[in-house]
């Protein structure tokens, strides 16, 4: 019997994610904060993902420029 954890996925071409956070009013959401260049230097966005039952998808996202 398998018993590992289905793991989700998903692409943002060009950010590297290094943070995440839940959502307390939507149970369905979460926020990624992500970095070019690894965060190191560069802009940032945040992109903010609903679980659905096909998956992990990007509903928008927020660019901060350095």
């Amino acid at each position: 019997m398998n018993t590992q954890p289905k793991v989700l996925r998903t692409k943002t071409p060009g950010f590297a994610h290094h943070s995440i956070a839940f959502s307390p009013f939507f149970e369905d959401r979460i926020a990624v904060a992500s970095g070019a260049n690894f965060g190191l230097v560069g802009n940032g966005r945040v992109h903010i993902l609903s679980l659905t039952p096909g998956g992990l998808g990007v509903v928008k996202w927020y660019d901060h420029f350095e």
